[in-house]
């Protein structure tokens, strides 16, 4: 949810918004003793979907770039906002958007530079982008999970225990080692109440 907080005649106080230490939500206001009205909206729901580029995708890229396009013809303006990641790369986008013609476009201008599998990283990154955004927040996944980054799996854990984002994994390829890649995938995905495919 948003909260705002109402002065008698109307205006909109200032309101901070924040995180707290345990993955709740913290306002806070400095206000006067009177009546005061809050107003609860529900803002638009996050997601930042984040791809592996990596050598191994290698044959399964362009339909991931497929899947994510189709994922941004469904966002619904004023409902949706979404922010695109490649892993190691910077967001396709400038900013948040809702408008389903800029997010592929922006997926459509894509080149591969970085090529990585940090999959942790990855997620690490999302969440500093989700961090800042009110209301429900998810990060979807698409990886093969044979990953470059598991030293920063300490780190990943911290982040999700203080952003709590639903994460859902895709699972692409991973047939080097199919137990531990979806053993990954299924522990992100259960950490806040994703979901694995």
């Amino acid at each position: 949810v948003r909260l705002e907080l109402l002065v008698p005649s109307g205006a909109i106080a200032p309101v901070s918004f924040a995180p707290g230490d345990d993955g709740s939500v913290v306002y806070r206001a400095t206000v006067t003793p009177g009546t005061w009205r809050l107003r609860v909206t529900q803002p638009p729901f996050s997601a930042v979907v984040a791809f592996d580029t990596s050598g191994s995708m290698g044959p399964y890229l362009d339909r991931v770039l497929q899947g994510v396009r189709a994922f941004a013809r469904d966002v619904r303006p004023g409902h949706d906002a979404v922010q695109v990641l490649p892993f190691e790369q910077d967001p396709l986008l400038s900013d948040w958007s809702d408008d389903p013609f800029a997010i592929d476009a922006a997926i459509a201008r894509f080149v591969n530079v970085a090529s990585s599998s940090a999959a942790e990283t990855a997620l690490i990154d999302a969440q500093k982008l989700l961090a800042g955004r009110e209301g429900a927040r998810a990060i979807i996944l698409v990886t093969d999970a044979l990953t470059s980054s598991a030293n920063r799996s300490a780190e990943l854990w911290q982040a999700i225990d203080a952003i709590r984002p639903a994460i859902f994994t895709v699972q692409v390829g991973g047939d080097d080692d199919p137990i531990g890649s979806r053993a990954l995938m299924e522990g992100w995905a259960g950490a806040a109440g994703g979901h694995a495919s």
